[in-house]
């Protein structure tokens, strides 16, 4: 989910306090979560002190404080966590910002007098619901693989005092709302995909739940042809744009050359002609409003993942937009740790083809404005115009399936 805690940190930089806390996913799924009413106050108080019209986070309100004793149950799928009886909680308020979701710190003290911290997610609705286990899952896997870059999470769920709110909780972390140094987060995504190779459960492109970019949910069933799943994220994806913006003449005539051309010209020879392509666990939103430095160690830090199992190119297909600031010296550094795919001569182009998800699913997610379905056709002319002829090589997609 994009957009967490940005605004809470520039808050901290007016403060010059020099960091944030945001809070992500968890790790093991929950299948009941009993609170007392100090749960559902602060569900009440985060929720209610923010305004969702149109999905844009527009106030939120802190400074909420309640005192309880709290016996907080979690029933994991290979343990029973059970915070210790006579804990009790501190402070519950509200924090951070983000478009999609509401958000809180809670402080707790255990019985040994030792005080911990955590940050809760809340989103509401059946939407809420699909994005906090993509989410979930995200993190799990992320955590697994590079547990050194994303938060330590713990879980997640359903109120039981009201069912239409569903939540993550996990440990609350101190970051600097800066960008990380560039060898070093290259370097570190590139191991993590690298790395994620040897943690696939079957070797294909997909994932085991949908996943969220926002509130926008993407195609994750599993495929084991990179061009087959690309394709049918695609249409997915253009079939919800025209369901906000309304249909469009101009894409629905370059839709067929884009399926049936041009995404074969380009993504084909990656897994055929004598090669092979290994999905990789990428992160799916890797903007920079989803970096950040550990306060602690100094060391890139990535959150609010919409992850799946994909060519690791596509990862940087976000970087391509000039609204980002990571961008062309993160590309070309990244590509010193994990070399481009062959055919190399196919990196722009592809890059091109996979930015349209990028441009897709902002136009999704940003109703009021024309300008990302302008950005959407203007790339897909220049793709549809260059490879008019589609693929002309010898070999049958992996599938061994035509779209």
């Amino acid at each position: 989910m994009a957009m967490t805690d940005r605004k809470i940190t520039r808050e901290a930089k007016n403060n010059k306090s020099g960091t944030y806390a945001f809070y992500n996913t968890s790790f093991s799924r929950i299948t009941s979560f009993s609170t007392r009413r100090w749960l559902t106050s602060l569900a009440g108080e985060i929720l209610g002190s923010h305004l969702t019209n149109s999905n844009m986070f527009l106030a939120t309100r802190a400074g909420f404080n309640a005192s309880a004793d709290v016996n907080i149950r979690l029933q994991l799928s290979h343990l029973d966590l059970v915070l210790p009886e006579g804990s009790s909680v501190v402070t519950a308020v509200g924090h951070g910002a983000s478009y999609w979701s509401q958000s809180g710190r809670i402080d707790v003290r255990l019985s040994s007098g030792q005080n911990e911290s955590y940050f809760i997610k809340l989103s509401r609705t059946e939407v809420g619901k699909v994005m906090v286990e993509g989410e979930f899952e995200s993190m799990k896997m992320l955590h697994l693989v590079s547990p050194h870059m994303v938060p330590k999470p713990i879980g997640f769920g359903t109120y039981e005092s009201d069912s239409d709110i569903h939540f993550f909780l996990c440990e609350y972390v101190d970051l600097y709302d800066e960008l990380p140094d560039v060898v070093d987060f290259c370097r570190s995504v590139a191991e993590l995909h690298m790395n994620s190779m040897d943690h696939s459960p079957n070797s294909k492109f997909g994932f085991p739940v949908v996943t969220c970019n926002g509130t926008v949910q993407q195609h994750t069933e599993w495929n084991s042809s990179w061009e087959a799943f690309y394709i049918e994220s695609l249409k997915k994806a253009f079939k919800l744009e025209e369901d906000v913006h309304g249909f469009s003449p101009e894409i629905s005539e370059m839709l067929p050359d884009l399926f049936e051309k041009v995404c074969p010209r380009l993504l084909r020879p990656l897994e055929t002609e004598g090669r092979n392509l290994r999905p990789c666990l990428i992160h799916g939103d890797l903007w920079d409003g989803n970096v950040a430095v550990h306060a602690k160690t100094g060391r890139p830090y990535i959150f609010d993942a919409s992850a799946f199992w994909a060519h690791n190119e596509y990862e940087l297909h976000i970087w391509k937009g000039t609204r980002y600031r990571i961008r062309k010296t993160f590309v070309k550094e990244y590509f010193n740790h994990f070399p481009i795919s062959p055919p190399k001569d196919d990196w722009e182009d592809r890059h091109l083809l996979y930015s349209l998800r990028a441009d897709l699913h902002s136009s999704i997610l940003f109703k009021q404005t024309e300008k990302f379905r302008q950005l959407l056709i203007q790339s897909l002319r220049q793709l549809v115009d260059k490879f008019p002829n589609g693929y002309e090589g010898p070999a049958a997609r992996k599938d061994n399936t035509e779209p």
